[in-house]
C-alpha cells in the first residue's frame, strides 16, 4: 500500500466520510454472519485509516505506541478499537494472548455483539499493516463461508512449510500466538491445518502425523513474523486515535 499517495487521494476522503456514518449502524438489526463480515472489513479499513492518518508513516507497526488499543471507530453507540474488534468481537470475547481475562467485562454493552464462538479462520482475514499479514480483501456476508475458506487456504498454503526428511513443520507465528483458537495442543493445530492445505503438502503432513511416536516426534518451529509496514518509504511515527 502506498500510504502517502492514499492520503491525498479521493479514496481517503471517501474513507473519512464513511467513518462519520458508522454511528448510524444498528448492530441489533444484523445477523451474526453480517456482523462478522462487517467487523472483518472494518478492522482492515481501520488499520489503513489509522496508518494513513499519521503525520509520518512508520517503518514498523510495532513503532506505534498502543496502536491496536487506541485506534478506533465509533460504530453505533460505542467505540471499538482494533483490539476490541479482534478479541472482543471476532474471537468471541476471548482473552488477548498475553492476558487471562476476557476482553470485554460481563457488563460491557459491546459484549452482546461478540461472536458466539471463535472461528479461527478470521485470523487469515485480518491485516495488521505488516508484511507478514494476510492479504487485504473486501468480504461480503452473502459468501462469507467460501471467502473465509479461500483466505485460510491461501495463507496456510503459503505459510506452512513441511520438511519431511527432518520431520519438521514450519508455521506462521499466528498459530503460536492464537494456538488455543485452533485446539488444545500443537497436534490439534496440525490436524486443523490439514483441512486447509493443498496437495502435496496435505498428504505429507498427514503421513508425518500418522508416523508420529514418542521416540520420533515432529519438530514444529515458527517463522519470524515480519512486522515491517507493508510500505517501503517509511518513517517512525506516533500513535493515532480515529474517532471521527
Amino acid at each position: 500500500i502506498n500510504y502517502y499517495q492514499l492520503r491525498t487521494s479521493n479514496i481517503y476522503k471517501d474513507l473519512c466520510e464513511m467513518a462519520k456514518h458508522l454511528t448510524t449502524i444498528n448492530l441489533d438489526n444484523v445477523t451474526e454472519n453480517e456482523r462478522k463480515t462487517l467487523f472483518i472489513n472494518l478492522y482492515n479499513i481501520l488499520t489503513i485509516h489509522g496508518i494513513v492518518s499519521l503525520t509520518d508513516v512508520p517503518k514498523s507497526v510495532l513503532d506505534l505506541n498502543q496502536f491496536w488499543k487506541t485506534t478506533s471507530y465509533k460504530i453505533g453507540a460505542h467505540f471499538y478499537s482494533l483490539d476490541d474488534i479482534e478479541h472482543g468481537i471476532l474471537r468471541g470475547n476471548k482473552p488477548h494472548s498475553n492476558c487471562t481475562q476476557r476482553h470485554f467485562t460481563f457488563n460491557d454493552p459491546r459484549a452482546k455483539y461478540s461472536m458466539r464462538r471463535c472461528d479461527p479462520r478470521i485470523h487469515f482475514t485480518l491485516n495488521r499493516g505488516s508484511r507478514s499479514s494476510p492479504q487485504i480483501a473486501i468480504y461480503s456476508s452473502t459468501n462469507i463461508e467460501k471467502a473465509l475458506n479461500m483466505a485460510t487456504t491461501s495463507y496456510c498454503n503459503s505459510q506452512v512449510d513441511i520438511i519431511p526428511e527432518n520431520r519438521e513443520i514450519r508455521l506462521s507465528k499466528l498459530f503460536l500466538w492464537y494456538r488455543n483458537d485452533f485446539g488444545r495442543s500443537e497436534t490439534d493445530v496440525l490436524r486443523w491445518i490439514t483441512k486447509y492445505i493443498d496437495e502435496p503438502k496435505q498428504s505429507l503432513l498427514k503421513t508425518l502425523m500418522d508416523r508420529q511416536s514418542s521416540k520420533d516426534n515432529l519438530h514444529i518451529s515458527y517463522k519470524i513474523y515480519d512486522w515491517m509496514l507493508n510500505h517501503y518509504d517509511s518513517l517512525i511515527s506516533n500513535r493515532v486515535n480515529i474517532n471521527n
